[in-house]
This record gives structure tokens, sequence and C-alpha cells, in this order.
């Protein structure tokens, strides 16, 4: 090795492109050559991941190197342009993976010159080269360009002071590096047109999930709608022939029930349009539950003991109020209670609660109010409650949850809590299902 070290190293001390012009020290071998790349055409089809392993092999094989490598641009998190030692074969082989940064590097000199370089004991300016071992004595690197663009460089190494690269080893490995390229470009442009079917397969398929969601939802409201609609028709043919005034009025409160059954259906789909475009004015007023909530429930209480349920009111004397809407909050609470006493069977239990929650951080000075609804009896089954607060979603029909719905219940509940800056989660195990509506208390709503 030839000392440099008594003056200040500069990058054309390193550099001997020069020596490549000199006479070639053997014949060219065009036999190993083509069947080298008839072998690495072969594998781009076959096999196109393994094709740069293949690759450098062959240049370690074909220019009897120390050390043969692909080194490939990339632009890191942190916006830094890198060389990435992408394969590598021979006695560097365990840097695989390692980087160099494209603005001090062999390889970034290459590009930036547009040519082949060759380089002497490159440690001595590359200074991090130092670390590797064994010694670089000499380095070829070639540029991979694709229509002009930089994608890399192909590079082989000398580590015998004996064994030195001349003008056929830019030939080979010029051709390496033309085939190199080009099939970077075709493996970048399969990707890219994989990437683009997959898209295209994804969008495709939201769009016709979106399509069946919303001919599963038209079916179930034209059903949902039809279905009250021919008992109030029925109920009034039925009243035309009714001769007691027993049976007009069981008639009469039939088509009053299926009035109010068509009603709500219809209030539902034009609030959540509503709630969904926005339109709903909120208008807050202090709530103290333990005072609010037992008239909410009342009207729950005679269902639940028409259906031997158990529901139960705990609520702590000292909760803090919260500041709310009124409606808004009765919908949630109704809704919620609506499915708790539907979906739990006879003999079940139906709890309804609410605690204060004190917020962690102290630029706040307010409670929060969980309301908890928990019924006991059923499940929500695992793959279900991902969905549960989408719009039209509704739980397969099985066990109990084989009564219907329109699927808009839970969808206009989660909306209603987002208007009033609350939070619904749901969990459910072992027979059981809890529905936890967080809301902020009286003096955080006033700051918000």
């Amino acid at each position: 090795m030839t000392s440099l070290s008594s003056k200040q190293i500069v990058l054309e001390d390193i550099l001997i492109t020069h020596r490549l012009l000199g006479p070639v020290s053997r014949l060219p071998n065009f036999q190993a050559e083509n069947a080298a790349l008839h072998s690495l055409a072969r594998q781009m089809v076959d096999q196109p991941a393994t094709m740069l392993r293949q690759l450098v092999q062959m240049a370690l094989k074909l220019c009897h190197a120390g050390t043969a490598g692909v080194s490939l641009l990339e632009t890191t998190e942190t916006g830094e342009v890198i060389f990435r030692w992408t394969c590598l074969a021979g006695g560097l082989a365990a840097y695989e993976q390692g980087s160099t940064p494209c603005h001090f590097s062999p390889c970034g000199t290459c590009i930036d010159r547009g040519a082949p370089q060759l380089y002497s004991y490159p440690e001595q300016y590359f200074t991090y080269f130092q670390q590797a071992k064994p010694t670089i004595v000499e380095g070829l690197v070639i540029p991979l360009l694709a229509q002009g663009q930089p994608l890399g460089t192909i590079w082989i190494v000398s580590h015998d002071e004996h064994c030195h690269f001349d003008a056929e080893d830019v030939r080979v490995m010029t051709s390496l590096a033309d085939f190199t390229a080009a099939a970077l470009c075709n493996s970048q442009a399969r990707y890219i047109a994989e990437a683009a079917a997959a898209q295209e397969q994804a969008a495709r398929s939201e769009a016709e999930m979106a399509n069946r969601t919303k001919d599963d939802f038209l079916s179930t409201v034209s059903h949902e709608l039809r279905t009250p609609m021919t008992n109030i028709k029925m109920a009034i043919q039925m009243l035309k022939v009714a001769k007691h005034a027993e049976q007009r009025d069981r008639y009469m409160q039939i088509l009053s029930k299926e009035c109010d059954r068509e009603i709500e259906l219809i209030n539902d789909l034009l609030d959540f349009q509503r709630l969904e475009a926005g339109a709903v004015s909120v208008e807050l007023e202090s709530l103290r539950l333990q005072d609010w909530l037992p008239s909410i429930l009342e009207p729950f209480q005679e269902r639940a003991k028409e259906r031997q349920q158990n529901l139960q009111l705990d609520i702590p004397a000292d909760l803090p109020p919260l500041l709310s809407m009124e409606n808004g909050l009765e919908r949630i609470v109704a809704e919620l209670l609506n499915n708790a006493c539907k979906y739990t069977p006879m003999g079940g239990e139906i709890v309804v609660s609410a605690r204060a929650i004190a917020l962690a951080s102290r630029f706040e000075k307010s409670d929060q109010i969980e309301l908890t609804i928990q019924n006991s009896g059923c499940e929500i089954p695992e793959p279900a409650l991902a969905h549960i607060f989408e719009k039209f979603y509704r739980v397969p029909s099985h066990g109990p949850w084989k009564q219907g719905g329109t699927g808009l219940g839970l969808a206009l509940v989660e909306k209603l809590v987002e208007l009033l800056k609350g939070q619904i989660k749901v969990e459910s195990q072992a027979t059981q299902v809890v529905f936890r509506v967080t809301l902020p208390g009286q003096e955080l709503g006033e700051m918000n």
C-alpha cells in the first residue's frame, strides 16, 4: 500500500481511473460472459427476487474479484439519500444491507461523474472504510442508469495487492450493469403495475361493498317501511268488519302502534341525514343524572317487567352535573336501553350506572362523567364489535340477534355522542354487553 499520510488526502489521490486506459491483461471470455447473461435472463423470468444474488456471484467469478456488490439509491425516513448495499458476495458479504452516504462515497462520485471509476485504497479518503475487513485494495464502480436516471451502482473490489482491474473488467461490468438496470426497471415497472392493480382491486372491492351495503340498507328499509304499512292496512280492513267495541279498540291500538313505528323509522333516517350533514344545533343545559335518569328509565321498567328482566339504576347521590343537550342525551340512553331490553333474555339483568372520572391533565379542572349501560345473557360476536357503530350494519342474525332493525340505531348514537364531545365504547365477553358513554362534566363543557 502506498502511504499518503504525510499530506492532506483529496479525492484525486485515490482515483486511478486513468489506469483503465492501459494494456489489458487477459483476453475476453465471451462464451462465459454470454452464458452468464443467458442464465441471468432465465433467472429474471423464473426467480426475479434472487436475480441480484446470482448477478454479484457472476461478477465475482468473471472478474476474479474479492467482493462484488450492488448498491441502490434510497431515501431514508429523515430524507437523507444513501446507497444501500443491497446485495454482496465475497469478502465483504457480512456488510450487506449496510449503507454509505450519497454525497460522500465512491458510488456517489461515480454517479456524479456518470462513468466508471477506479479507486485505490479508498479508505484513505473515505475513512469509514477503515473499519471494513478485508481491506479494499482496488474498487471498480460502474453506474446503473435507466433512461439517463441513476438507480445505483454495481461494483467489484480487490483485496489482493497483486490483483488489479483493467478495461476488460470495465467492459464485462458495463455489460452486467446494462442488464441489471434493465432488470431493475422491469422489476420496478412490474411492482408499479401490481401495486396499481391491487389499488384498483381494493377500490373496486370497496365500491362493491358500498353498493352491497346500500342495497342491503334499501332492502332493509323497504321491508321495515312495508311491514307497518301492511299491518296498518290489515287493521283498517279489520276495523271495517269489527262488530264489537273490544275488537275495534284492539285494531285501533295496532294502528297507533304501527303508525308510531313508521314515524320512528322515518325520523331515524332524517335524523341521521341531519347529523351527517352537521345540521343539528346544540343547546346545552346542566343535567343532574341522579335526578334526570329515573324518568327516562320509567317507560323501560314496565317493558323489562313484561319480559321478566331486572332493570336497575345505580348512580351516586354526589355525582357532579354535566352540561349536555337533553334531547340528544335522552335519545342516546333510550336507544341503548331499547337494545338492552330487546336482546337481554328472560331473567337477565340490565344495569344503568354512572360515575365521575377525574381527568389526568392538570390544565383541566373538571371531571368527566361515564354513563354505563350493561346487560347480561348475550354477547356481541368478536368480528361484529369492530363494525357495531357503522351505519346500516346489523349483527348477523342468530341467537338473540335474530330480531330485526335498520342498523341505524347505534350509528345515530355514535353521531350524537360525538356531537356532545363525548366518546362511546362497547365491550362484550362472558355473556355480557357493556356500552360506556363518556361525556364532559359541567365545567369542562362550559370551557368548550
